[in-house]
């Protein structure tokens, strides 16, 4: 009877143990819940740690490309057109053959100044020996000093229209070479103008240009700068007017603005636009893709000071309020603090601050729009922005 007890007594105990361990894990397990429950009446946002970096502050300009290079195609002889020789906006090179006019004509003309050098040259030669003869005839007293001298005139009169009778071959000799148009510079020709079969006119200031010849490689990207900026790029003791040229310039085109180009100021005007007060620079960078194309927009980029230290932070996570920009950031107490900020360019994908942020704060870069002032929000994930 006595063990029996014992045995039920036992059973209680353990049943007793088994219930602290429930309840306590119960009310564990509710804790728990109750602190994530109160974690989600709270905004879920992302905060981004800023990043610091040692950046160059680059000015952002409305460019154009032009080629170093632009030759309108134009005869300098009149005649028939017999060929074309390129394709429509084929690249060809200096020296390619483009057009060819009826040689039939100048090559008369040729054989008739080479008949008319052959002519002179036996009037010379005539007028030289009757020259000697007048001479030895004289010293002889059989002819008179008249006569000599009429000789070395009418010798001197042959050279003259030899030299004039070459001058016209090497002139028809000249306009026949000019029946074979042939392209002065390496680049993109452009369409023809005029089809195999009309009268070209040469030498006329008026005439229309057959094609068009641009250079590609490399090519002119051009654009103007404010006054200020201009002082700026020489507000150094070291620096001049011409050391413009060493300026770092990079370029991106439309469709393609994460690819920068790095490109070399070879210009500068040499006076300040009284109107705009702007001043045109030049700059070259190389186009051996054919990436470019002149007329082709460019949006220019020239360094403007170098910064060390500079924090950056996600663009997304600016707020525009009225003609400030504002940060929200979260304290060390998960509350929502803003800060008016002074903001740069972009840099490297992310905007500059200059001014408001130390570096080190919590900045909210994903669910502004649930955030409030002096409200507590629940930190989702925490982005470093720094590698």
């Amino acid at each position: 009877m006595r063990m029996k007890r014992n045995t039920i007594s036992i059973g209680i105990a353990v049943a007793l143990i088994g219930l602290g361990s429930f309840s306590a894990y119960h009310f564990a397990y509710a804790d728990k819940q109750q602190e994530v429950t109160q974690n989600q009446q709270f905004p879920a946002v992302i905060v981004s740690h800023p990043a610091i970096e040692n950046i160059t502050e680059w000015q952002q300009y409305a460019g154009r490309f032009v080629a170093v290079n632009n030759v309108d195609i134009r005869s300098r002889v009149s005649g028939y057109l017999e060929k074309i020789h390129f394709k429509d906006g084929d690249i060809v090179n200096k020296g390619d053959l483009l057009f060819s006019i009826d040689p039939r004509p100048f090559k008369a003309e040729v054989s008739i100044a080479k008949a008319t050098v052959e002519e002179r040259e036996a009037t010379l030669a005539l007028a030289k020996t009757d020259s000697t003869r007048s001479i030895e005839l004289y010293k002889t007293h059989a002819v008179s000093k008249q006569r000599v001298d009429e000789d070395k005139a009418r010798v001197k009169q042959a050279e003259a229209q030899l030299s004039a009778a070459k001058s016209r071959l090497a002139r028809a000799e000249l306009d026949l070479d000019f029946t074979q148009i042939t392209a002065p510079i390496t680049g993109k020709i452009d369409q023809h103008n005029v089809d195999v079969g009309n009268l070209i006119r040469g030498d006329d200031e008026n005439a229309s240009p057959l094609t068009n010849i641009v250079s590609l490689d490399p090519i002119y990207v051009i654009f103007d700068v404010d006054q200020n900026t201009f002082l700026n790029l020489t507000n150094n003791e070291t620096k001049s007017f011409n050391d413009v040229h060493s300026s770092s310039v990079r370029l991106s085109i439309q469709g393609d603005t994460d690819t920068k180009y790095d490109a070399k100021i070879n210009f500068v005007s040499n006076s300040i636009d009284q109107q705009t007060g702007s001043i045109r620079l030049r700059a070259v960078v190389d186009n051996n893709q054919g990436k470019f194309t002149p007329g082709l927009f460019a949006r220019v980029e020239l360094a403007k000071q170098e910064n060390p230290q500079t924090i950056l932070i996600p663009e997304k996570a600016l707020v525009l309020e009225q003609t400030d920009y504002v940060v929200y950031v979260v304290n060390d107490e998960d509350i929502v603090e803003s800060r008016h900020v002074e903001v740069g360019p972009i840099a490297n994908g992310l905007r500059v601050i200059r001014k408001g942020l130390n570096g080190d704060e919590r900045v909210i870069s994903g669910g502004l729009h649930h955030v409030a002032v002096g409200s507590k929000v629940a930190i989702q994930s925490e982005l470093a922005l720094n590698p």
